[in-house]
């Protein structure tokens, strides 16, 4: 499987999943729309910038809500009515075995161009007690993402 063909969001999923410690794979979902702007600013009130993360320049994007949906393939056989997160292709994105039992649901924010590069917040949540907040900063494009680097900003 490779991750050339897979856009950012994608790229987190599956890097988030390869990471996952559990000999089988959780079920993934993601948020439908994305972090707005708003949510944000309230997020990182009284954070400063890192060396190479300027988050002050990720407050700046003006972002309501992007619908993520079509960043992703998605589970045909889901029931994805009436819900706010929406399962993913398993399949596409991990070849381990998987843990229907387990989900893993992942929430972003739209990147932003900051200093010839990209930089985006998500929230990955692996269930009760698990999960962890980063930034990613990657050049290229969304659809075609290279040399990423993260910054772990928290965990639960």
């Amino acid at each position: 499987m490779s991750s050339d063909a897979f856009n950012i969001f994608e790229r987190i999923v599956m890097s988030e999943v390869d990471e996952y410690h559990g000999q089988r794979a959780p079920r993934m979902e993601v948020r439908r729309r994305s972090i707005p702007t708003e949510t944000l600013k309230r997020l990182f009130s009284g954070c400063s910038d890192a060396p190479r993360f300027p988050v002050s320049e990720l407050l700046n994007g003006k972002d309501e809500g992007t619908d993520l949906v079509a960043f992703f393939t998605l589970d045909p056989l889901a029931n994805r009515v009436e819900r706010d997160v929406a399962e993913l292709l398993f399949s596409r994105y991990s070849r381990r075995e998987r843990d229907s039992q387990r989900r893993a649901t992942f929430s972003f924010s739209m990147p932003v161009p900051v200093q010839g590069a990209y930089l985006c917040y998500y929230w990955a949540n692996f269930g009760f007690l698990a999960g962890h907040e980063s930034l990613c900063r990657f050049e290229g494009s969304i659809e075609s993402p290279t040399s990423l680097e993260f910054l772990l900003l928290g965990m639960s």
